[in-house]
């Protein structure tokens, strides 16, 4: 695994909720919740892709991350 550099940002009090409750149906922690999202909407949004945050979320469900 490549070693991390953390980052720190501030996000509106729903996206975390939203964050958290993708962490804990995932088992996963906060951090690796963010990276997942990051890594899959960071390039759809430099390719000009509008995001449904609906549907990334139920695609990583199903992709079982």
């Amino acid at each position: 695994m490549k070693k991390l550099q953390p980052v720190g940002f501030g996000l509106p009090a729903g996206l975390i909720d939203l964050l958290d409750s993708f962490a804990a149906e995932k088992s996963i922690s906060r951090s690796e919740a963010a990276r997942a999202a990051i890594e899959i909407g960071l390039p759809l949004l430099k390719l000009g892709k509008s995001i449904d945050t609906t549907r990334i979320l139920t695609i990583l469900e199903y992709c079982q991350l």
